[in-house]
């Protein structure tokens, strides 16, 4: 993910969990025309969600296990049980539960955010990125061409692209005088010896 997405991201569950803040706070969910308005602003934001909760493995917090009336285990999704509230009471799920898993989520996208704020402005970054773009365009030309292979995953694509990015780096390292400079540093530790 780059800035942009984590920040589209986490702009969407910051949305959803004013939204959901503000559901909580109306009485009788289902009849009332003002929280009718709020579940239909909701209702999209849901996927949306779910996918970024998905995205940084948070996506198992989002499944609670309960018993049938037979005995049998279900999964069922607190996030879409926001708008079934026959599940809600049968089940006895906790209307809080969500907002605790979205305030884990909001949290470590904060963190990812800052973090990928300061890679906008690494050059070295954005040369990384380039090279990983550029070596991998072989790659997905092979998997357009045979798409039952996974050609991304497999053991020579993973050489082959440990390889390209090590012959950059050697090169970068030469263009930059990285090398003569850990030359001059090895032969001076050598010589203090």
């Amino acid at each position: 993910m780059n800035y942009f997405e984590t920040k589209n991201r986490l702009d969407t569950l910051r949305k959803f969990r004013g939204l959901y803040i503000q559901i909580l706070k109306t009485s009788s969910r289902h009849e009332n025309k003002e929280a009718g308005k709020i579940l239909t602003e909701l209702r999209p934001l849901t996927p949306l969600t779910m996918n970024s909760l998905i995205k940084i493995g948070q996506g198992y917090k989002m499944i609670k296990i309960e018993k049938d009336f037979s005995g049998k285990r279900i999964r069922i999704n607190i996030f879409r049980a926001i708008f079934r509230q026959k599940l809600q009471r049968r089940y006895g799920l906790d209307e809080k539960a969500p907002l605790k898993v979205l305030d884990s989520a909001i949290a470590e996208y904060q963190g990812n955010l800052w973090r990928q704020k300061i890679q906008l402005f690494n050059p070295l970054f954005w040369i990384i990125t380039f090279v990983d773009f550029a070596l991998g365009i072989p790659l997905n030309l092979l998997g357009k061409i045979f798409p039952r292979a996974d050609f991304e995953t497999s053991l020579p694509a993973r050489l082959y692209l440990a390889a390209g990015q090590l012959i950059v780096f050697l090169y970068l390292a030469d263009l930059t005088g990285l090398f003569g400079w850990l030359r001059r540093d090895l032969l001076a530790v050598i010589l203090n010896f």
